[in-house]
């Protein structure tokens, strides 16, 4: 009987770990998508004065196919549950302008002009970068909602485009997305989110482009598509594989050209399910300071607990596990527990930060 009850715990102590390993190098890809249904439940007020008769929006972004994930109400360690990939209902770009010209159609002015959006960056995250702060397991993560937007405006008319300019911002917003992101998304409920989207749009002034766009050098719409596709221009994204090494900085890993090549991938383990890797020298020496690592097949990021990462159209993403904080539904609400949670991230391409 003994043999029996060790033979049954050894078995399903193994499958667990088993279970675990293969969780442990999911791609973000495999969770679910949620959709946000995006549309304009009313009309701009008529003192908004657009000059333009229409908005036109190119989708630039490294990764075309969402904009960004959100995690469940009740947070648990599973990384199949916790997270959703999110998109707006019917993809990106077309609810996006359909939006915005539903919204402002009666502030356009049938003038013949329309304004030309190139999206770079349009995110939704919970990090906020402008901190520059380390994501791993040692900190604890404040969950907000942050609008990452890296836009680019041209007012166009008969396929000749004038560029108008540029906004990098992050815009935060408390609207609870992840609360209702399978109902409605009306004005109301998430009136902040809507906010950011309109203020990309009002806060510009477009005329004094519209008055002087017959003297203004102008591009036509194949030499923007083709400044845009230089940024997908990188030696990792055109390579096969990664090559073996430690890379030392995001320089190294956009030219797929780690300065440390021989080294070695040691790991200590705390018990069955829990261990911790580290990387030494050719000499034995600890190297702590990294960007990232590939032993020639996988590459992580980071360290202290970051998963592999998988590439997804011309940029990466990947797991990190991270303290995050959670109300401890047993005690009063002002007592907060930190829990270790799997939050899935992608690479900006451009910058070398995760969000």
């Amino acid at each position: 009987m003994k043999i029996r009850v060790l033979f049954l715990s050894l078995f399903l102590n193994i499958t667990i770990y088993c279970i675990a390993q293969k969780i442990e190098t999911i791609n973000p890809e495999a969770l679910y998508y949620k959709e946000l249904k995006l549309t304009a439940q009313r009309t701009a007020p008529s003192e908004i004065k657009l000059p333009f008769s229409s908005i036109k929006i190119i989708d630039s972004r490294f990764d075309t196919s969402k904009i960004g994930f959100l995690p469940g109400i009740n947070i648990i360690q599973d990384k199949r549950n916790v997270f959703r990939k999110i998109r707006f209902k019917g993809g990106i770009v077309k609810p996006l302008q359909e939006y915005y010209n539903d919204y402002y159609k009666n502030s356009f002015q049938q003038n013949g002009f329309e304004l030309l959006i190139v999206m770079k960056r349009f995110w939704v995250s919970g990090v906020d970068n402008r901190k520059d702060k380390q994501i791993e397991l040692t900190n604890s993560l404040e969950v907000a909602t942050n609008l990452y937007f890296k836009w680019e405006y041209y007012l166009g008319k008969n396929n000749n485009y004038v560029p108008v300019k540029r906004v990098d911002t992050i815009i935060q917003v408390s609207d609870d997305l992840a609360q209702y992101i399978d109902e409605e998304f009306n004005e109301r409920r998430l009136a902040r989110f809507k906010f950011a989207l309109k203020a990309m749009i009002e806060l510009h002034d477009f005329e004094k482009k519209v008055e002087v766009f017959d003297k203004q050098p102008k591009k036509t719409m194949e030499e923007i598509d083709n400044y845009n596709a230089k940024r997908n221009d990188l030696v990792v994204l055109k390579d096969s594989i990664l090559k073996k090494g430690i890379y030392l900085s995001f320089d190294e890993f956009i030219n797929n050209s780690p300065s440390i090549k021989d080294y070695k991938e040691e790991k200590t383990r705390y018990n069955i399910f829990k261990s911790e890797r580290y990387l030494t020298d050719a000499q034995g020496n600890l190297i702590n300071n990294y960007w990232g690592y590939s032993d020639g097949e996988d590459f992580r990021y980071g360290k202290f607990g970051n998963d592999r990462i998988f590439r997804i159209g011309n940029t990466f993403q990947f797991f990190i596990q991270i303290n995050a904080v959670a109300t401890n539904n047993s005690t009063p609400v002002t007592t907060k527990d930190k829990i270790k949670v799997w939050f899935p991230y992608q690479i900006d391409m451009e910058t070398g930060k995760i969000y």
